[in-house]
């Protein structure tokens, strides 16, 4: 029995010494990974370092001194005096740039830094530096789209232009160009303060007019290159054409260097006429900012070409070139150019009438004349497009399922709304030249209103036409017999009139005519939700003789759109 117990005596004990070792094992392996964690800790790649924005070309100043007696470029104020109706100061604006890349986006990463922590171990004065991993710095994002992925409005035109200019050429200028062009700035030689409000003019203080371009280029760069794919330089006897410049532009990449124009004298100089414009693309411009310095102290010529020129070649040695993309730079310049008795055969030849600028124009009168014709070519050019695009309609028509022939009238105009039921069916209006018939479910008869009565006449001014230009002009028009006229939300306004036209010989012909007023571009303002109540703001440029009309379409909306309440407000407040 001893032998038996002390048998499980000694079983007991060796279970019990392997336990002890497997126990100790465990806190031996977890003791060498505390170690080895903390051993590691210094050589991880932890780095203090804060978010720095790099200087690039945009902050190199302007080293250079012009001497004027005892003034130069290095004061402490700026050359350049932004004329405001407002405010008559400098508008620093800062930009951002996100990259030399065009149209690539690019985040700033999160970084890790390094946060130095201070403690004190009972009251000693030896203090300590901890290191550890903070939390993910936030990104600041700008608030549009466009600034975040660098993407840049079209073209910028600088006119260089005098103080007594800018009632006539600048002005012109600024009125014929603005809905053709993102932004025009006009560059005068003094201080001036009776100006057209809508003008956007900048001052340089400075008499040498051969140092002026130098001046523009600098503002250019300093205060507008990162908004902007292309700079047009351009005196004020220039006469643009601007449909056509934003066509031209539209289909050059802008992802070269380009220095544009007509040469000078000769096919193959060097430099682009000023007087013709000049195209310059950022880059082109970024280069001569850096170049500026030797630009100014040789510029020893009165003539602007040359300077320009000059500065161009040693900045981005380039010399001028009008192709770009396969798409030629047509400037037209004639000093004896007579627009009554030149017309009739500079218009023969294509490359007039396809040209950007003209140059030079004496005359306000000249400019008018010019805006007209262009604008007639400019009407041609659309009417035969339309023509093209109605007869490749209807040759694919034929590949459609409704067959060939089938395509609703006008075309290229939306197919007529079709009802689901009876409820939907659009409502016809009979009318003569004076009254309206059922208009509505409560009335017979309502007499035109100004509006009605304009929009018709209108109507049966271009039928009649359309029947003289058929028929003949013999044929006068006398009353209208008929009119029927339809609002189709989906395609537009839709007459249908039968018109008594007569003749020389006093006989009478009735004569049908089915016209279309097509909308133009329609845009959906988006709600959230259906409840909410959305505030719209209708901005409605008015002349003073066209003030009695406003009231009336005021009062009309009062009482069609508005409900009771807020008809009560509006009728308190008149």
């Amino acid at each position: 029995m001893a032998s038996v117990s002390s048998q499980k005596i000694s079983l007991l004990f060796h279970r019990t010494r392997l336990k002890s070792r497997y126990i100790l094992s465990i806190l031996v392996g977890l003791a060498l990974g505390f170690i080895l964690s903390l051993a590691c800790v210094p050589l991880m790649n932890i780095c203090d370092t804060s978010l720095s924005i790099l200087s690039g070309p945009f902050s190199l100043s302007l080293n250079f001194h012009i001497k004027n007696g005892n003034s130069s470029l290095r004061d402490k104020f700026d050359p350049f005096r932004i004329l405001n109706r407002q405010a008559r100061s400098i508008a620093d604006i800062t930009l951002v740039d996100y990259g030399s890349k065009d149209y690539e986006p690019k985040i700033n990463p999160s970084q890790q830094q390094q946060v130095p922590i201070k403690s004190n171990h009972n009251n000693s004065k030896v203090t300590t530096t901890t290191t550890h991993v903070s939390n993910v710095a936030k990104i600041l994002r700008p608030r549009f789209m466009a600034d975040e992925l660098g993407i840049r409005e079209k073209v910028l035109v600088a006119v260089l232009t005098e103080t007594n200019h800018l009632n006539t050429f600048a002005l012109f200028l600024n009125q014929t160009l603005s809905d053709h062009v993102n932004r025009i700035l006009f560059f005068i030689d003094e201080v001036r303060q009776d100006f057209p409000k809508d003008m956007q003019v900048i001052a340089i203080n400075d008499k040498r007019s051969y140092l002026k371009p130098f001046y523009v280029l600098k503002y250019l760069v300093e205060k507008t290159i990162k908004s902007y794919d292309w700079f047009f330089l351009v005196p004020d006897n220039t006469y643009i054409q601007g449909f056509k410049l934003n066509e031209f532009l539209n289909h050059i990449s802008i992802n070269q260097d380009l220095y544009m124009g007509q040469a000078f004298d000769d096919i193959h100089a060097v430099y682009c006429y000023f007087g013709s414009g000049i195209i310059l693309s950022r880059t082109v411009l970024q280069k001569i900012y850096t170049e500026l310095d030797w630009c100014t102290k040789n510029a020893y010529s009165q003539d602007l070409t040359d300077n320009i020129g000059r500065c161009i070649l040693k900045a981005a040695k380039l010399p001028c070139t009008n192709l770009a993309s396969n798409y030629k730079f047509n400037a037209y310049v004639n000093y004896r150019f007579e627009y009554d008795t030149d017309i009739s055969e500079v218009s023969k030849t294509k490359d007039f009438n396809q040209t950007l600028t003209i140059h030079p124009i004496n005359d306000l009168e000249t400019m008018l004349k010019l805006q007209k014709y262009f604008n007639e070519v400019e009407i041609n050019e659309m009417s035969q497009d339309i023509l093209k695009y109605e007869e490749t309609i209807e040759n694919l028509s034929c590949y459609a399922t409704e067959g060939c022939g089938n395509i609703p009238w006008p075309v290229g105009v939306p197919a007529p709304f079709k009802p689901s039921t009876r409820f939907d069916v659009l409502r016809w209006d009979y009318f003569n030249e004076t009254h309206i018939y059922l208009k509505t479910d409560n009335t017979v008869i309502d007499l035109m209103k100004q509006n009605d009565y304009e929009d018709i006449q209108e109507v049966i001014d271009h039928s009649v036409k359309q029947f003289q230009t058929k028929y003949g002009t013999k044929l006068k028009f006398k009353n209208l017999l008929n009119g029927y006229r339809q609002f189709d939300p989906t395609r537009g306004t839709h007459y249908i009139i039968d018109i008594v036209l007569i003749d020389e010989q006093k006989k009478e012909y009735i004569k049908r005519a089915e016209l279309m007023r097509p909308l133009g571009l329609v845009e959906i303002v988006p709600m959230p939700f259906t409840t909410e109540t959305v505030k719209l703001f209708l901005i409605l440029p008015i002349y003073s003789d066209e003030r009695s009309a406003a009231i009336r379409f005021l009062y009309h909306i009062n009482k069609t759109l508005f409900d009771r309440e807020t008809r009560d407000k509006f009728e308190s407040q008149q």
